[in-house]
C-alpha cells in the first residue's frame, strides 16, 4: 500500500516536470519550432506545377496563365468533332475538319502547358494528341514506280465496341502523372504537424493515471457507486473525466495535430468505457489498463516514426490505426485473463473452459499480433532516416512490458490462494516501479536533444563576444589590400 502511494506521488511530480519542461520549451520560439514535426502530403502535379484537378470532365478553373484558355469540360463541348468528321481518316479532303481536328489538337496541349514544355508526360500527351492529325504519306504505283502522296491523316475517332475515344482520351489525359515517376509533388500546405514535447507528456499523462488507478483499487474506492447512476462506478468516472479533459486541452492547444489526436483519442474513450463499465468486482486485474496501453503504444510510433523521418501524412495515419488495432488486441487479452480470474474466484468448475485449445489459440494467436505487428512496422519499407533507432524500438519494448505483466500476474492468480493478497501486491508495486521507470527512461531519451537546443538558446545572449573570437570585417585596413590585380 505504501509503495502504490509512494508511486503515485512519482507519477505527480513526472507530470509536473512534464508540463514545466513542455512550457518551458514553448515559450521559446527556436526550440518550438525544432520540436515540431511537421507532417507532408503528396499531392498530384502537373508538369508545370498547376493544379491538375482542373483537367477532370468538371468545369473548373484555367489551368495557365491564359484566362482565355478554356476548361477541359468546356474543351470536349467545344471543340470535339462531329460524328462525320470523328469517323474521317484522310483529313485533307475536308479542310473544316482538319481544322477543327488541330484546334482540338492545339487546345489539350495548351490547357496542360505541353504546347512548349517537353517534360516525359507532356512527351505522353503529345504522343497520343497526334492521333487526331498527323502528316501521312500514301504510296501509288505509277507505270510501275512507287509514287508517294503526302498528306494529313487522323485517326478513326468514332466509338468501337471496345471503347469511346472521347472517354479514352478524358481519361488518358487525367491519367498521365500515375504513369509517370514524378506524377506527385510533396506539400505542407495542410498544416499537419505535432508537437513532440506534448506527445512525451502525453505518455506521462497516462501513465500516471494507469497509477492512479491501481491506488483506487488498493483504497478499494472502486467498490463506490454513483447514486444517479448506480451502473458507473468511482473508478470509471475518475478515469473517464481526466483523459475527456486531456482530449479537449490537446484539441484546443494542438489544432494542427487535431486529427492525429482524434484518431488516438477517440478509439481510447470507447475502449476506456467499454472496459470499465463492464469490469468484474476483482481485486486482480490487469496492471497497465487498455486505454492507457491504447494511448501509450499509439504516441510512441508516432514518435518513432517523426524521429526517423517517416513524416508522410498517410503512412503515419496508417500506423496509427494499427495502433488502435493493436489496443483492441491487448483488451481482448485482458478480457480472456480477467474472465479466468473471476472464474477461479467465484465458480472454480467453470475455469476449465478458459483451457480449451480454442482459448487457448485464440490467445496465442493475440499474442503473435501483438509480438509482430511492432517488428512488421520497424521493418516496413519505409524510407528510414534511422537517426534514432532507439526511439523505434520503443513500441516493441512497451508490447513486451504489456505482455508480460499479464503473464505474471496470471501466473501468480492460477498458483496462489486469492485469501492471500501479500504477493500481489507486491508484483504489481513492482510492475509499477518498473512503468515508471520506463517512462522516465523514454521521455528522458526523448527531451534530451530538445532541452539541449533550448539551454543553447538560452545562452546566447550571454556568449562573449571579445578578441578570442575572428571576425571577419572586409572594410578594416589590417586585413590588406588583398591580392595584386596583375
Amino acid at each position: 500500500m505504501k509503495k502504490i502511494i509512494l508511486h503515485s506521488g512519482v507519477a505527480l511530480v513526472m507530470v509536473i516536470l512534464g508540463i514545466t519542461v513542455m512550457a518551458y520549451m514553448v515559450g521559446d520560439g527556436i526550440t518550438s519550432a525544432v520540436t515540431t514535426v511537421r507532417l507532408y502530403t503528396m499531392l498530384l502535379d502537373l508538369p508545370m506545377g498547376q493544379n491538375w484537378v482542373a483537367l477532370d470532365e468538371k468545369n473548373g478553373m484555367a489551368t495557365n496563365s491564359n484566362p482565355n484558355t478554356p476548361t477541359m469540360g468546356q474543351l470536349w463541348n467545344s471543340f470535339w468533332p462531329n460524328p462525320s468528321c470523328a469517323a474521317m481518316t484522310n483529313l485533307t479532303t475536308d479542310s473544316n475538319c482538319l481544322a477543327t481536328r488541330q484546334k482540338l489538337q492545339t487546345a489539350i496541349l495548351s490547357i496542360t502547358n505541353c504546347a512548349s514544355n517537353r517534360s516525359q508526360a507532356c512527351q505522353l500527351i503529345g504522343s497520343f494528341t497526334t492521333a487526331l492529325a498527323y502528316a501521312s504519306t500514301y504510296n501509288v504505283l505509277v507505270n510501275g514506280v512507287n509514287v508517294s502522296y503526302a498528306y494529313t491523316a487522323g485517326r478513326r475517332l468514332t466509338p468501337s465496341t471496345t471503347d469511346d475515344p472521347l472517354s479514352y482520351m478524358q481519361r488518358a489525359i487525367r491519367n498521365v502523372p500515375l504513369l509517370l515517376h514524378n506524377a506527385y509533388r510533396t506539400s505542407m500546405l495542410d498544416g499537419f504537424a505535432y508537437s513532440v514535447p506534448a506527445m512525451y507528456l502525453l505518455i506521462v499523462l497516462f501513465v500516471a493515471l494507469n497509477v492512479w488507478s491501481e491506488l483506487l483499487v488498493a483504497l478499494g474506492i472502486e467498490d463506490f457507486v454513483l447514486g444517479c447512476a448506480p451502473s458507473l462506478h468511482v473508478t470509471t468516472v475518475s478515469n473517464f473525466i481526466p483523459a475527456f479533459t486531456i482530449l479537449l486541452v490537446y484539441c484546443c492547444v494542438y489544432r494542427a495535430a487535431a486529427n492525429l489526436i482524434a484518431i488516438i483519442f477517440v478509439p481510447t474513450m470507447v475502449i476506456l468505457v467499454w472496459y470499465f463499465m463492464m469490469l468484474p468486482r476483482l481485486k486482480m486485474r490487469p496492471f497497465i489498463r487498455p486505454a492507457t496501453f491504447c494511448v501509450v503504444y499509439a504516441v510512441l510510433t508516432l514518435l518513432a516514426l517523426g524521429s526517423n523521418g517517416v513524416r508522410r501524412y498517410d503512412l503515419v495515419v496508417v500506423e496509427l490505426l494499427k495502433a488502435m488495432g493493436m489496443g483492441l488486441t491487448y483488451m481482448g487479452l485482458c478480457w480472456y485473463y480477467l474472465g479466468l480470474w473471476e472464474k477461479l474466484q467465484s465458480n472454480e468448475a467453470v475455469a476449465p473452459l478458459y483451457s480449451t485449445r480454442e482459448a487457448h489459440t485464440s490467445v496465442l494467436l493475440s499474442g503473435f499480433v501483438m509480438a509482430a505487428v511492432p517488428f512488421f512496422t520497424w521493418l516496413a519499407p519505409y524510407n528510414y532516416s534511422y537517426n534514432s533507432p532507439i526511439t523505434l524500438s520503443h513500441p516493441v519494448t512497451f508490447t513486451a512490458l504489456s505482455i508480460l505483466s499479464l503473464l505474471a500476474l496470471n501466473t501468480q492468480a492460477t498458483h496462489q490462494h486469492a485469501s492471500s493478497p501479500t504477493r500481489r501486491e507486491d508484483l504489481v508495486s513492482f510492475l509499477s516501479s518498473l512503468l515508471l521507470l520506463y517512462t522516465l527512461m523514454v521521455c528522458a531519451r526523448g527531451s534530451m536533444d530538445f532541452i539541449n537546443v533550448y539551454l543553447a538558446d538560452a545562452r546566447t545572449s550571454t556568449l562573449p563576444m571579445g578578441p578570442n573570437y575572428i571576425q571577419y570585417s572586409f572594410n578594416q585596413p589590417t586585413l590588406g589590400a588583398g591580392l595584386p590585380p596583375s
